[in-house]
């Protein structure tokens, strides 16, 4: 009998501590966008046709319009006096005339979809509850008056279906016949991380994160912990690259961020306990 135990016992595999938190990081679902931790390049690295889908390129509808805004400071005023886009997306209309035409392209879906991106965002989240899905059940929602995306943000109904997908949560209210849509905290970071990475992408991966936490009314220090997330570096920018008219006054170009490859991702710790 106690050699039946002994054999027993040495099947049983006990994993140490480095070992299990190895495990623990292999198997971590990042709240992220799709990605390929084994890419190469920027390109592939996170996926843009699964971020903006073929459909959804297909649907934009103000493609043209912005390209005819490229490089034409008339029109980009124009817009930004119409109010019709972030000041992220205007500055970006500037600089893209020396692109080559597919970066041109591939930079206006961004950008048109950046837009509807942070429209979605800023919406106050009280609102989400009513916010019915063009593309799916039209059940009918808790609360008084259902929202349509398309008619009260502008965004296209491919693009509004798979925001409430991936951005929104719905569940049935027990107490009713209605259901109850709602944005997690999780929901709404991973919303971040979806523009931060869109936004890394038109400015070819080496960006400021001040431009986008204007836009997202965070602080740099609070987007750290987002772009870290993405895999992403902070790098500090000398006082003499900056390139703005008042660098000790500004927050502008104090940092640079980059995505190093193959991507990594923070990692689970053992923490020391002090002797």
């Amino acid at each position: 009998m106690g050699k039946f135990f002994q054999k027993a016992g040495e099947k049983i595999s006990v994993l140490t501590m480095h070992e299990a938190l190895q495990q623990a990081n292999s198997s971590l679902k990042r709240n992220i966008p799709p990605h390929d931790v084994t890419a190469s390049t920027h390109e592939k690295a996170y996926i843009f046709d699964e971020i903006i889908t073929v459909e959804e390129q297909n649907c934009l509808d103000d493609i043209e319009l912005l390209k005819s805004a490229i490089g034409n400071k008339v029109k980009i005023n124009e817009l930004r006096e119409q109010r019709a886009y972030p000041e992220f997306v205007l500055q970006r209309l500037h600089t893209m005339k020396h692109l080559q035409d597919e970066q041109k392209n591939k930079g206006i879906v961004i950008l048109s979809y950046l837009k509807h991106l942070l429209a979605f965002y800023r919406l106050p989240r009280h609102l989400i509850n009513s916010i019915v899905d063009p593309m799916g059940s039209q059940a009918k929602l808790s609360g008084s008056n259902s929202i349509d995306l398309t008619r009260y943000a502008n965004i296209p109904d491919a693009v509004a279906g798979k925001i409430l997908k991936l951005f929104t949560t719905v569940s049935e209210d027990m107490t009713s016949e209605s259901e109850a849509r709602t944005q997690t905290d999780e929901k709404r970071d991973l919303l971040i991380n979806y523009i931060l990475v869109l936004g890394l992408m038109v400015d070819n991966y080496r960006a400021d994160p001040y431009d986008l936490g204007v836009e997202l009314k965070k602080t740099i220090s609070q987007l750290r912990p987002y772009y870290l997330e993405l895999g992403c570096k902070f790098k500090s920018v000398k006082e003499a690259d900056r390139g703005v008219a008042e660098p000790k006054t500004s927050l502008q170009r104090l940092y640079e961020i980059t995505l190093p490859l193959p991507l990594r991702f923070p990692t689970l710790k053992n923490k020391k306990r002090r002797v």
